[in-house]
Parts: structure tokens; C-alpha cells; sequence
């Protein structure tokens, strides 16, 4: 070994050079794309590939610093009754 290098170990993380957060999430989601379309995969494992992808999906959103999505309303919205008008005494065609 060289005599420049004795005595100066490098921090191992610093020899490692990490790939960025969102990069190893977009390749997990590759790893999982492929397990889904392999036909040979039983249901119970395809539907957990796809709720890992869910998480997936909202780590990605974080990381990006969006925030997260509202989950959905399944009931129909109340609609707001219009106020009717006051009914008059007379009649509501003018009598001629």
C-alpha cells in the first residue's frame, strides 16, 4: 500500500455514493411494475405490490413537497335548498 494513504481512512459515507431518496422510490416502483405484470404471481401478492405502490406513490408526493391528496367523499354532497319566494294574497295573473 502506498505510504500516502496510511492513516487516512475515508468514512465509509462518505466512499458510498448514495443515489437521491426519490430515485430509490421510482426504482422500488419499477421492481413492484414488474411483479405485477409477471401472470405467474398469485392475486394476494399482485394486491400487496399494488398497496406498496400506494405508499410509494405518497412517499414520491412528499418527497416532491406536494401535499398529500384528500382522501375521496363517497357520499353525494347536501344540495342547498333555494329559499322560495313568500306567496302573495292576490292572485298571480292580473285579472282584466
Amino acid at each position: 500500500m502506498p505510504s500516502q494513504f496510511i492513516g487516512r481512512a475515508v468514512p465509509i459515507h462518505k466512499q458510498v455514493k448514495r443515489k437521491p431518496k426519490r430515485v430509490q422510490v421510482l426504482e422500488m416502483q419499477d421492481i413492484l411494475k414488474a411483479g405485477l405484470t409477471n401472470d405467474d404471481e398469485p392475486l394476494a401478492a399482485k394486491a400487496q405490490a399494488a398497496r406498496a405502490w400506494d405508499v410509494l406513490e405518497d412517499r414520491l408526493r412528499e418527497l416532491q413537497g406536494k401535499p398529500k391528496l384528500a382522501p375521496i367523499k363517497a357520499e353525494p354532497k347536501a344540495r342547498k335548498q333555494r329559499p322560495t319566494a313568500p306567496l302573495s294574497e292576490g292572485p298571480a295573473v292580473p285579472q282584466q
